[in-house]
C-alpha cells in the first residue's frame, strides 16, 4: 500500500468534563503512523477544554452550548468531519501508534465497511486489574464502540440514535452486518474501567476474562504508569456520564465446537400420541448414526412399552410440557441430539443431518411448506424461532443457555409450555431451515387437550417470545425496550382491556404504559387488574385532566424505548403490527403508517398513501395516530403539542415530516379504530380551531396554502 494515496480518516471524539483525559487521548493522534488523518475534538461539557488543544493543522475543536447525546454528538461529529473513514477516538482509552494504519489495512483489504474488536482488553484505573473481554462468537455480529472504523456511507444508512448509554451498540445492531471485519489483533487498544465510565462494566460476568497485569503493561510499555499517574487527577474532575463504549453480550455459554459424523442421540417427546412412538422409533432405525433413543413420556398415567435396543424410556412423574424435550436432552450421551415430536414421520431426516454437518454452528430443522414459505416472518435482528417438533439436530452443549433464565424463574409456567420458543430465542442463532418432507400420523390421541388447540394458545405463546426477547436485552447492559405502547386513556374503561389484549398479542420486546388522564370511570380499577397480571404493564394517572398530547409526551417520556406507538384507549393493534413495523423501522422507514380499519358504528377502511411527502401533509393529515415511529423523532422535534384540543398527531406528524423523517406505509392489518359518538375527533369546532392554531404556527409553511 505504500504507493497508494490512502483515504482520510476522521477520529471523532465528543467529550464533556474530562479535562484530566484528553491530553493523553490527543497525544496518542499525534503519535499515529498514518499521516492522511483529522481528530475533531466536540465539546458540550461545563468546562471547556479550548486552552488544552495545541495549535496543530490535523485537529480541531468545536464547542457547543447545546447539550447533546453521546449518539448525537457522534452524529454532529461526523457531520462535521471531512474523512471518508470515520474512527472513534474515545478519551479515556489508551491506542498504540499503529491503531490507524492497521485498521485501515484491515478495511480495506477485505473491502469491507465497518471494522473493529469483539475482543477488548481493559484495564481499571484504580487498581490496575486488567480483563479481556470476548464476545460469544455464536451471537449477533457486534464490534466494540471505541474500535470502530467505519466508512462515511456505511454511517449515513442508519446514523447513531438519539440516546446517551449503547448507542453505538444499537448503531451496530440497526442493521444486518455483511460487509465488516472482526480484527484479530486486539493489543492496539486498552479500555478503561473508571468510575466515570458511561455504562458500568460487569467484570463479574463469564464474559471478562482476567488478564495477568504484567501482559497488559508489556503492550503498553511506559504508557502503563503515565495513564494511571494521569487518570488519577480524573478522580477528582467533575463527574458526569459522557463517553460510550458498549462492550456487553449476550452471556450464555453455548458451543460453536466444529461436528464430524458423530454419533447421534434421538430425543423423542411423547404425551397426546403414544400409539405413534413405535412407528417412529422404526423410521428411526434407517438411520446408522443414531445410537440411542431416549423416549420423554410426559404422560404419568399412561405407560409406554416399546421395542428397540436402542431405546430407552425415561417416565416423568408430571407434565413437563415442551421443557420435557431440554430434559430429554440432558440425558443424552451424544453430543448431537436430534429432537422429534410423535405426531410424525419425517422421510428427510439424512437432508437434516447432512445441513446441519455442513454447518453445525446452528440448529438444522425441518418445516412443513406452509411453514417454510413464511419462514422469515420468525426472524429477529439478532436471533430467531425455530421449530423443534419436524426434526432437528442441535449441539446438546446449547441446552445451557437455559439454566440461568430457570435460576431465576423456576416456576415459569409460560417457560414450561413453550421451552422451544424461548431455547431458540435464547440461543441468538439465526438458524438452517429445511424444507421437511412430513408424513403426518393419524391422531391416535390421549384424553386432553393437545397444547396449541388451548383457547389461550396464540397468547402463551406471544407471552413466551416477549418475555424471551426482554431476557436477551438484560443480558446487555443499559440497551433500551425496543417498543413502548403508550396507551392514553380518559373515561374509556369500558375500552382499555380490550386495547391492552390486542398488544398483548404481538410477538415483540415491548412494555406497554397506561397514561390515565384523570379518568372518573373505572380506569383505574382496570388497570390494577392489568399490571397485577402483567409486571410489563406501567400505569401513571394525571391528578388533573391535562388532555392527549400532555398524556403521550408523559407515556413516551417515561421509558428510553427504540421505537412508539401512540394507542387510544379505545383502539386496537393487530398481532402482527409490531413485528412488521419493526422490520420496515430497521431497514428504510422512520416512521410506518398503516390503513384504519373502521369497527363499531362504521365497517370501512381508511387507506393511506405508500409515502407522504411534508406537502401532502400539509394539505391533509395523511399519517394515523397509531403510526409506529423512532422515539429519536419525538425527542427531536420536541414532542406532541400540549396546547391543542385535538389534531394533536396531526400537529406532529408534521413536524416530524419537516425534520426529514421516512414514513411509509405498512401493508397487512394493523390498526383497528373504533367509531363511535364519543370519539375526540368528532368535535367539529375543536377541529376549527385548531386547524386555525395549526396554520398560525407552521405559517412559513402554509404560505401558499390559505386559511379557507
Amino acid at each position: 500500500m505504500e504507493n497508494v494515496v490512502l483515504p482520510l480518516v476522521s477520529c471523532i471524539m465528543p467529550t464533556s468534563n474530562r479535562r484530566s483525559f484528553v491530553p493523553d487521548a490527543i497525544r496518542y493522534f499525534l503519535q499515529q503512523d498514518y499521516n492522511n488523518k483529522e481528530l475533531l475534538i466536540v465539546d458540550d461539557g461545563d468546562d471547556s477544554v479550548e486552552d488544552l488543544i495545541p495549535p496543530h493543522e490535523q485537529i480541531r475543536y468545536k464547542r457547543i452550548q447545546k447539550k447533546m447525546t453521546l449518539g448525537e454528538k457522534r452524529n454532529y461529529c461526523i457531520r462535521e468531519s471531512n474523512g471518508d473513514l470515520i474512527m472513534h477516538w474515545d478519551d479515556d482509552d489508551w491506542m498504540a501508534p499503529y491503531r490507524i494504519r492497521y485498521q485501515v489495512n484491515e478495511l480495506l483489504k477485505k473491502n469491507a465497511e465497518v471494522c473493529g474488536l469483539q475482543q477488548m482488553l481493559f484495564r481499571e484505573l484504580t487498581t490496575g486489574k486488567c480483563w479481556l473481554y470476548k464476545y460469544p462468537p455464536h451471537a449477533q455480529p457486534w464490534l466494540a464502540g471505541g474500535s470502530l472504523l467505519y466508512t462515511r456511507s456505511f454511517w449515513a444508512k442508519s446514523p447513531f440514535p438519539d440516546m446517551q448509554v449503547a448507542s453505538d451498540t444499537r448503531f451496530i445492531f440497526a442493521r444486518k452486518l455483511t460487509s465488516f471485519v472482526a480484527l484479530a489483533d486486539h493489543n492496539f487498544y486498552v479500555a478503561s474501567v473508571h468510575h466515570h465510565n458511561t455504562s458500568s462494566k460487569n467484570t463479574a460476568s463469564n464474559l471478562w476474562h482476567p488478564v495477568d497485569e504484567s501482559t497488559v503493561k508489556k503492550i503498553m510499555g511506559e504508557e502503563w504508569g503515565v495513564h494511571i499517574a494521569n487518570n488519577k487527577r480524573a478522580q477528582k474532575a467533575t463527574s458526569k456520564l459522557n463517553g460510550n463504549k458498549g462492550k456487553n453480550g449476550t452471556q450464555n455459554n453455548t458451543s460453536v465446537k466444529k461436528i464430524t459424523r458423530d454419533k447421534v442421540s434421538v430425543c423423542l417427546l411423547s404425551y397426546k400420541r403414544p400409539g405413534n412412538i413405535q412407528k417412529i422409533i422404526d423410521s428411526i432405525y434407517a438411520y446408522p448414526f443414531f445410537d440411542e433413543i431416549i423416549v420423554w413420556n410426559n404422560n404419568p398415567s399412561y405407560q409406554l412399552t416399546l421395542k428397540g435396543s436402542k431405546v430407552r424410556v425415561i417416565n416423568s412423574t408430571e407434565n413437563t410440557m415442551c421443557y420435557g424435550r431440554f430434559l430429554c436432552a440432558a440425558e443424552a450421551k451424544n453430543n448431537v441430539v436430534y429432537f422429534q415430536d410423535d405426531d410424525a414421520i419425517i422421510n428427510n431426516i439424512q437432508e437434516l443431518y447432512e445441513a446441519f454437518l455442513q454447518d453445525s454452528s446452528r440448529i438444522a430443522y425441518g418445516l412443513s411448506s406452509r411453514h417454510f414459505a413464511v419462514k422469515e416472518i420468525y426472524d429477529y435482528p439478532s436471533t430467531q424461532i425455530s421449530f423443534l417438533g419436524w426434526g432437528a439436530f442441535i449441539q446438546k452443549a446449547w441446552i445451557n443457555v437455559l439454566d440461568d433464565y430457570l435460576k431465576e424463574n423456576p416456576t415459569d409456567f409460560i417457560f414450561l409450555r413453550e421451552a422451544d420458543k424461548f431455547f431458540t430465542l435464547l440461543l441468538g442463532k439465526h438458524n438452517n431451515a429445511i424444507l421437511g418432507d412430513i408424513e403426518l400420523l393419524a391422531d391416535d390421541s390421549t384424553h386432553g387437550i393437545a397444547l396449541y388447540l388451548e383457547k389461550e394458545h396464540c397468547l402463551y405463546v406471544a407471552l413466551a417470545v416477549r418475555r424471551a426477547l426482554e431476557y436477551n436485552r438484560m443480558q446487555l447492559q443499559f440497551i433500551p425496550v425496543t417498543w413502548n405502547i403508550v396507551i392514553s386513556c380518559r373515561n374509556y374503561g369500558r375500552f382499555l382491556e380490550e386495547a391492552v389484549n390486542s398488544v398483548l398479542y404481538n410477538h415483540a420486546d415491548y412494555i406497554i404504559t397506561i397514561v390515565d388522564d384523570a379518568s372518573t370511570d373505572n380506569t383505574a380499577e382496570v388497570c390494577r387488574r392489568l399490571t397485577n397480571s402483567y409486571p410489563f404493564i406501567k400505569y401513571i394517572r394525571n391528578e388533573q385532566q391535562m388532555g392527549a398530547g400532555h398524556s403521550r409526551n408523559k407515556g413516551i417520556g417515561l421509558t428510553d424505548s427504540v421505537f412508539v406507538i401512540m394507542l387510544d384507549a379505545d383502539d386496537k393493534l393487530g398481532p402482527e403490527y409490531l413485528f412488521e413495523a419493526e422490520k420496515m423501522l430497521r431497514k428504510d422507514a422512520d416512521v410506518v403508517n398503516p390503513d384504519a380499519i373502521l369497527f363499531g358504528n362504521i365497517a370501512s377502511r381508511w387507506p393511506v398513501p405508500e409515502t407522504v411527502s411534508l406537502d401532502m401533509q400539509l394539505d391533509k393529515n395523511h399519517v394515523h395516530c397509531c403510526s409506529a415511529f423512532r422515539r429519536s423523532y419525538w425527542a427531536q422535534v420536541g414532542g406532541l403539542d400540549e396546547k391543542m384540543l385535538c389534531w394533536e398527531d396531526y400537529e406532529f406528524w408534521i413536524r416530524v415530516s419537516e425534520n426529514g423523517a421516512r414514513i411509509k406505509k405498512i401493508a397487512g392489518n394493523h390498526f383497528y379504530y373504533r367509531k363511535h359518538g364519543e370519539s375526540r375527533s368528532s368535535d367539529l369546532h375543536e377541529q376549527r380551531v385548531s386547524q386555525t392554531y395549526i396554520y398560525k404556527k407552521h405559517g412559513h409553511l402554509f404560505q401558499n396554502q390559505p386559511v379557507e
